[in-house]
């Protein structure tokens, strides 16, 4: 609660040497800054937005396969105009970590405004399941981040102007709406982690090696666990499959190259604990896998390390990274707090799409392919598609060391 009070209470200062002022209320309420200087965090100013009608479904779907088709037109505008529509509950009892999101966005806010960019920042607080967001606030923005839930998006979409996308900056459920409507998905999916995991091993496999899927027989209709054996059958790849390694034995000259292949945790947690002792025994033993292995709930982080761990995942900090040094201490020296993650999905997501709207302009959702970035927290890359939307497919490597080490590969 004192880490909320502070954030809050500089982002009301900054906002008071703005010379403009925050009315807090219970529901929505609409925030416009300019880009914040050296030394702001920006200014706000509330009104009140009506909602507009619905746009008819079947003109709807017309709409967005013409504005998708079109020629690309270079448009660039004066200032750029964006939209953040975040649950943060200002009339009750506010949310911290969305706070501590947008006070990151402001941050790749204040980074663009210093380098001479015109930014005009609206933000909308949805705090109650509901309510409702004016085709008018999406019209006049260039750029909208949010809905959160996939939910509130979808009923935006229904009222989203054919020449406008939205961008889903959390919820991993949103990513289907993106194959049919006009939404960009910035977290990665899940399967793009299976993706780049089963490349990851398929590279390190040597003839020498074996790979060794250990499949968990209660579990083979789980939808992870099932794309993950049907990616590795399709890479063509040599493995063998087993579903109880307490007694077993890796090849002689090359090194056993392990997949697991479940949704439960305490199916991965007893397969990484015998792996790890055997990995005491045999050097020639390591673990291949996604986010779900390394987070897997009751799991002893000491195994992975033994096994040199190599998974993929959509969010990871390198706190040895100097980009990453310095937004800690920008953050610090603003808002007088620690960043946390929220705070880092806030500003790559914010820095990212603020590069792409400056270099493309108005119609910069044509033009994510061409352009990727490298964040402090995730990164970005989008690939032509024949979906209305797209869904952002970076995910990084990293490998775990035995001195203790993670390393972005």
């Amino acid at each position: 609660m004192k880490k909320l009070a502070v954030i809050l209470s500089l982002l009301l200062i900054s906002c008071a040497s703005a010379s403009a002022q925050w009315y807090v209320v219970s529901g929505m309420h609409r925030i416009d800054s300019k880009s914040p200087s050296a030394g702001d965090a920006g200014s706000t100013r509330e009104e009140n937005d009506d909602q507009a009608a619905a746009i008819g479904t079947e003109d709807r779907l017309d709409e967005k396969e013409e504005t998708v088709n079109s020629p690309f037109t270079l448009v660039m505008p004066d200032a750029l105009h964006v939209g953040l529509v975040l649950p943060f509950q200002i009339g009750t009892k506010a949310n911290s970590n969305f706070l501590e999101m947008y006070s990151g966005a402001l941050l790749a806010v204040r980074d663009f405004g210093s380098r001479g960019k015109k930014i005009e920042v609206s933000v909308l607080d949805k705090s109650e399941p509901g309510t409702p967001l004016s085709s008018e606030f999406l019209e006049d923005n260039h750029l909208v981040i949010g809905p959160v839930n996939a939910e509130d998006i979808q009923t935006a979409l229904e009222i989203c102007p054919a020449d406008r996308f939205l961008v889903s900056p959390l919820d991993p459920k949103a990513a289907v709406l993106a194959e049919s409507d006009r939404l960009i998905q910035a977290p990665s999916h899940w399967a793009h982690q299976a993706d780049e995991i089963i490349e990851w091993i398929s590279h390190d496999t040597s003839w020498q090696d074996e790979i060794v899927l250990v499949r968990d027989t209660s579990d083979t209709d789980a939808e992870q666990a099932a794309y993950l054996v049907s990616r590795l059958v399709a890479s063509g790849k040599k493995f063998r499959t087993v579903s109880n390694i307490q007694d077993f034995t890796p090849v002689q000259n090359g090194v056993s190259r392990f997949l697991i292949a479940s949704n439960h945790d305490s199916f991965i947690n007893t397969t990484v604990r015998t792996l790890g002792i055997l990995a005491s025994k045999y050097s020639n033993i390591t673990l291949y896998g996604t986010s779900k292995v390394r987070n897997s709930s009751g799991i002893d982080p000491e195994h992975l390390y033994n096994l040199g761990l190599h998974y993929t995942t959509s969010y990871f900090i390198d706190y040895e990274d100097q980009k990453v040094k310095d937004f800690i201490y920008a953050y610090r020296a603003l808002y007088k707090q620690e960043p946390g993650q929220f705070a880092f999905q806030g500003y790559d997501i914010l820095h990212y799409f603020l590069n792409v709207l400056s270099r493309y302009g108005e119609e910069w959702y044509k033009k994510l392919p061409e352009y990727s970035e490298r964040g402090l927290q995730s990164d970005f890359r989008f690939e032509d598609s024949d979906t209305v939307g797209n869904i952002n497919t970076a995910v990084r490597r990293v490998l775990l060391g035995k001195d203790l080490s993670a390393v972005i590969q």
